[in-house]
């Protein structure tokens, strides 16, 4: 047993079922009559230190609400209200129309007025799917079975896969790649399954031959559905112009897919970073890739930095925007080649975090406007491939120092006009105080010590609220432009912004 104390009482039917337990062994079962009580059932529990050594964080308030708010989207129709009886805080969560608000909440512009939702069962298993298709050039597949989120799909995206291909194939003739139905599509599979099988022990890919038929049968009939709406003819106008630019630009399109096996080519990969990435010897957690502005800072970064564990990789100028610009377009930029062939863990639905050869990615920028935006472009770039990154908090921004204070004795860095006038008032003694226009100035001993050394400045980016940064990451760098410009009139205080 994984708790110290349990107890469960269910009232139903005017009766009240009470069990307590300890470390397993049953205390006390008794049953009573109940006329005032609501139906419900009520779980109480303390939790074994032996078999949860870290307390704080797998019973963390946060980390609860987050498995709540995927529990309510699975089902629809129930209450979740949570209360931490120690801080009193409460966070309540419902979802009227269950996996359809997930994927509603979760697309980022839709280009359908709501989900198409549809359900199918056997004699033991049901699967419930929600799809729509949006103006992201990616597929999003989610697979869920019994509450339990499967990473690698399994049979019922198989189903899917399938059923899509050939129900498009009537509307757009002469078009060999399946995946261009795909493309913008979000959908998730809700399984309720009486004997899942899965394909390894993490439980990550469901196996099951009858939810590949079941959802099958639940995409056919929710796409039949979808097909008498005004939103469909759009939805295949949107495929057949994607066919025309294929079949017109058919070669460029053969290179920009051989991008990810390019990476994946061991030997392509070294020629890729054979002239750019300055690699660490050691690549474990404590490691680090900093991406760097132009040639000029990675010279003084690689004079001073920690040959064991930072490794170095220059970009050009603004690196591409990835939300303002076609996937095509992103995976063929050079420089994201570039991060990702040094990252070698894979984007998108291919992102594995185990093969990441570096603990943290940093963005070593000039503390100007400039730097700020690099890092913000490149905070982009895995928002938009892998925001595992981001989520993981392996994401940091790597500040430079604006002055140097020297005097016969120590060495001191400030990181702003503030600190740089605060350090001359709180430390005694004549200082040559020296501003620094970019890394690029740095000398190779400034550098191992305020870049890499005691008085470093790595600040990780540290998301609180996904939903919300999300949205941010959309209305700030996305394609939509009048949302933004609204918000920046609303919230940007001119009188403030200097030259």
């Amino acid at each position: 047993m994984a708790s110290k104390t349990f107890s469960v009482s269910s009232t139903r039917d005017n009766k009240k079922a009470t069990a307590r337990f300890k470390e397993g062994e049953l205390l006390e079962y008794k049953e009573v009559d109940c006329n005032s009580e609501p139906v419900g059932t009520l779980v109480t529990f303390s939790p074994d230190p032996k078999v949860f050594i870290e307390m704080t964080e797998n019973f963390s308030f946060k980390k609860i609400c987050e498995e709540i708010k995927s529990i309510a989207y699975l089902n629809k129709g129930i209450k979740f209200i949570i209360t931490n009886e120690v801080t009193k805080e409460q966070a309540t969560y419902y979802s009227e129309n269950g996996i359809a608000d997930f994927i509603s909440d979760f697309a980022a512009k839709s280009l359908m007025e709501k989900p198409i939702v549809c359900s199918a069962a056997d004699s033991e298993d049901e699967v419930e799917v929600a799809f729509m298709w949006t103006d992201s050039n990616i597929e999003r597949a989610f697979v869920f079975v019994n509450g339990l989120k499967c990473p690698e799909l399994g049979s019922p995206a198989t189903g899917a896969k399938t059923t899509i291909t050939n129900f498009f194939k009537r509307y757009i003739k002469g078009n060999d790649d399946s995946g261009l139905y795909r493309r913008g599509l979000v959908y998730a599979v809700n399984c309720k399954v009486a004997n899942p099988s899965f394909a390894n022990q993490t439980k990550t890919k469901i196996n099951n031959p009858n939810l590949r038929v079941l959802t099958s049968q639940a995409f056919k009939e929710g796409l039949e559905n979808f097909s008498n709406t005004n939103d469909f003819l759009e939805i295949v106008e949107m495929m057949k112009r994607f066919h025309k630019a294929e079949v017109e630009a058919n070669k460029t399109r053969e290179s920009i897919l051989n991008s990810e096996k390019e990476l994946g080519d061991t030997k392509r990969r070294r020629a890729i970073l054979s002239t750019k990435l300055k690699d660490c010897k050691i690549h474990d957690e404590s490691s680090i890739l900093m991406i760097t502005e132009g040639d000029s800072a990675l010279g003084a970064l690689v004079q001073g930095r920690d040959v064991d564990r930072a490794a170095l990789i220059p970009i050009r100028g603004k690196i591409i925007s990835c939300l303002k610009n076609t996937q095509e377009d992103i995976l063929a930029n050079e420089e994201v080649k570039a991060i990702f062939a040094a990252l070698d863990c894979g984007f998108f639905n291919n992102y594995k975090g185990n093969k990441l050869r570096y603990g943290r990615i940093g963005v070593a920028a000039d503390q100007d406007l400039d730097g700020k935006n690099i890092f913000v472009l490149v905070t982009t770039l895995f928002y938009y491939m892998c925001p595992e990154i981001i989520k993981e908090k392996r994401l940091y921004q790597i500040a430079s120092p604006l002055y140097i204070l020297r005097n016969n004795k120590e060495t001191l860095y400030a990181f702003s006009n503030s600190e740089k006038d605060e350090l001359l008032s709180t430390h005694r003694g004549n200082y040559e105080v020296s501003r620094i226009k970019g890394l690029g100035e740095l000398r190779p001993d400034d550098t191992r010590e305020a870049v890499f050394g005691k008085q470093k400045r790595w600040y990780a980016l540290d998301v609180k609220d996904w939903d919300a940064f999300s949205k941010q990451m959309q209305l700030m760098m996305g394609k939509d432009v009048p949302p933004r410009r609204e918000y920046i009139m609303k919230n940007v205080d001119f009188t403030r912004v200097e030259e």
